[in-house]
């Protein structure tokens, strides 16, 4: 499987479960495999992926990450 294949896989991922919600729910956060989680902004409708060791650091890191505007 490509690089780009398994990033299309990602980003159309299904959680069967989530394994956090923040903030009255707008940021879920989802386990994957080997430490990946996927962190879903439901208001601005993003998806951040990141390397934790734990959801609660997925999320802190996702919403201290700088979101730049589309060009």
């Amino acid at each position: 499987m490509s690089f780009d294949e398994a990033a299309r896989k990602i980003f159309n991922f299904r959680a069967q479960k989530y394994d956090g919600e923040y903030e009255a729910g707008r940021f879920k956060v989802a386990y994957h495999e080997d430490r990946l989680y996927s962190v879903l902004d439901t208001q601005r409708n993003t998806v951040t992926l990141t390397r934790e060791r734990n959801p609660g650091a997925a999320y802190c890191k996702a919403v201290s990450l700088p979101i730049f505007p589309p060009k």
